[in-house]
């Protein structure tokens, strides 16, 4: 049995799924757990709890590999820590796929290097619509072209989610990266020291692939995470006069706070304040004009 917590697409849990189907006896007497999101650990505590009576409980996903003793402390079960080797690699169609694991970066505000502690390029994965690569432009420069010659004939657009490291990206791997139908070029402004290479990144696509609708240059801005409303608003503001679509980012925090309170608030904001922000920006009708 397979319990996915939580109502986002859960890419573990179809992975899971598909392992299964080869071999049912593998689940036999097993429920396996899988959740994105801290705030729904609450949930995979509750349902294990339950279901441990009478089954061999697994508990895996990015929630619990960023607060594990919490998992553990709540039900006993110590929960698999990253991606699982038995069925990470499992051949299906998927919405999302990973060509590598990991992030050199380890910055101090991302889950990453807890769900994905071990960097990892993969010679083979699924072709997937959505490349789920926390830094795709961080892994060798082999394996970015073996990304690109497996995906350019995919012939749909091609999300590369979380975006592209603006201290990384030269104009190499814009050339790269223009040979594949991309739904948006991606970038994150997620600290004021970033914006230089920013500036330099979006300057740098837009002048060589001739864009102008800002649409097709996103840049994830992070907020709630120690700043001013002043500051959030001056570097959506930098975004959209550089020509690109700004897109606020929530930073929730990596513990029991994310537990406690879901709609967690930085200090110097207000909840209201954040909601307004957030909700302004993020509407694409805010935005329409360009």
């Amino acid at each position: 049995m397979i319990a996915a917590v939580g109502k986002r697409y859960n890419l573990g849990a179809e992975k899971i799924r598909n392992w299964l189907a080869q071999d049912p006896g593998r689940g036999e007497g097993k429920v396996f757990i899988s959740a994105i999101f801290t705030w729904d650990l609450p949930e995979v505590a509750q349902q294990a709890n339950i279901y441990k009576q009478d089954y061999q409980v697994e508990i895996g996903g990015p929630a619990p590999s960023m607060m594990p003793e919490w998992v553990y402390d709540q039900t006993g079960i110590r929960p698999q820590i990253g991606p699982d080797e038995r069925f990470d690699q499992q051949p299906g169609q998927y919405e999302y796929t990973f060509t590598s694991r990991g992030c050199p970066r380890k910055c101090e505000y991302c889950a990453v290097p807890r769900i994905e502690p071990v960097r990892v390029e993969y010679d083979d994965f699924p072709i997937a619509p959505v490349i789920g690569d926390n830094n795709l432009v961080a892994t060798s420069w082999e394996h970015q072209e073996l990304v690109v010659n497996k995906l350019v004939n995919f012939g749909h657009e091609i999300d590369i989610q979380s975006g592209f490291d603006v201290q990384l990206f030269q104009e190499r791997h814009f050339h790269l990266y223009n040979r594949l139908r991309l739904k948006t070029w991606r970038f994150a402004f997620d600290r004021p020291d970033q914006e230089p290479d920013l500036t330099r990144c979006i300057q740098m696509v837009k002048e060589l692939g001739g864009i102008t609708n800002r649409h097709k240059v996103t840049v994830y801005v992070l907020v709630n995470n120690g700043e001013t409303p002043d500051e959030a608003r001056r570097r959506t503001r930098v975004v959209y006069d550089l020509g690109a679509l700004p897109f606020v980012m929530i930073f929730r925090p990596l513990d029991e706070r994310s537990l406690v309170n879901r709609r967690w608030v930085s200090p110097g904001w207000t909840r209201q304040q954040l909601r307004d922000f957030a909700g302004g920006i993020n509407n694409s009708r805010y935005w329409r004009r360009g």
